[in-house]
Order: structure tokens, then C-alpha cells, then sequence
């Protein structure tokens, strides 16, 4: 391969769904990759990985802080009995028929606008947060010799190939923008 590195800018959305994508990437289908292209994915998603972990750390905090003020006491909400439901979000209802309860917290009334607006604020800066875009140094792969080289059996599928365009060495989009 002619290139050490290339560069490439993704938005932070994009980086979120590469490290996602190679989870089940590298649990499924990594080893039919040559050692050298498993060399060069693993260590792109390694240079990916410190900015999906710091924004995953930032939105907990957010959603934590906002929970602690509206949950955290009885100022702001109050203890309410509402329907048991399962994981389908179907309501539990016992063997004669009634449906089960459970305990929660409810935002009162008098702040439901703060809290909403405060909800609204969070996600759009997450929604900003998303859209910011880092340019990464990345180990190229050829994904022209990688298709060329796969066998009749192979699991890799199109998606695969298409998730893995992100350090493809002969990517049109070079990312310099």
C-alpha cells in the first residue's frame, strides 16, 4: 500500500456509529480480514474511540445533573403509583386480571415547563454536539484488494465493506474539507 495515513473528518454521529458498528464487526468478521487490514481497523477505531467516551461521559452527566434536580428530591417531584410494564411496554396485570403497580417519581405540575425546556436545551446541545466534526489520522485499508480477495463463503456482507469506506485508501472523500 502506497499511503501510511490518510486523513479523514467525520462528525462525531459518524464516529458513534463506526465504534458501534465494530463491535459486532469485530466479534463477527474481523478475522476474515489479512492480519494487516485487522491491524490497521483496530487501531482506527482505537484513535475513534476517546471521543465517543468522552461524549457518552458528557451526556450521562448532563442527563444525571437533570434527573438529580428534578428527581433527586421532593421539591420539584413527588412519589406517584403508576401501571407495571414489561419490556414490551405492555401494562402486567396479575392471574385474576388487575393491573400491577409500581412506584415512581413525577415532575410537579409547577415545573413541567422549566423541566421540558430544560430537556429541549439538553438534547439540542447534544444534537450540536453530534454534528462536530474531527479530523482523524487514520492506517489505510484497500477495500478494492479486500473485495477482490474475499471467498465464496465469506460473511463480510456489503454493509460491512460500505462501514469500513472510512479508511478506505481509495475513498474519493479524502476528508480534507
Amino acid at each position: 500500500m502506497k499511503n501510511n495515513t490518510i486523513k479523514r473528518t467525520l462528525m462525531l454521529a459518524e464516529t458513534i456509529n463506526l465504534v458501534g458498528f465494530f463491535e459486532k464487526f469485530k466479534e463477527e468478521k474481523i478475522k476474515s480480514l489479512k492480519i494487516r487490514d485487522q491491524w490497521n481497523v483496530l487501531s482506527n477505531i482505537k484513535e475513534l474511540t476517546p471521543n465517543v467516551t468522552k461524549f457518552n461521559e458528557f451526556r450521562e452527566k448532563l442527563t444525571q445533573d437533570l434527573s438529580n434536580e428534578y428527581f433527586g428530591s421532593d421539591e420539584k417531584s413527588e412519589e406517584v403509583e403508576i401501571p407495571q410494564t414489561d419490556d414490551n411496554g405492555e401494562t402486567v396485570v396479575d392471574e385474576n386480571g388487575e393491573v400491577q403497580m409500581q412506584q415512581a417519581r413525577r415532575v410537579k405540575e409547577e415545573y413541567m415547563e422549566s423541566y421540558n425546556q430544560k430537556v429541549a436545551e439538553l438534547n439540542t446541545e447534544l444534537q450540536n454536539l453530534l454534528l462536530e466534526k474531527t479530523t482523524y489520522t487514520f492506517k489505510p485499508i484497500d477495500l478494492d484488494e479486500i473485495v477482490d480477495n474475499l471467498d465464496g463463503d465469506t460473511n463480510i456482507e456489503l454493509q460491512d465493506i460500505e462501514m469500513l469506506s472510512f479508511c478506505d485508501v481509495n475513498s474519493a472523500d479524502n476528508g480534507d474539507e
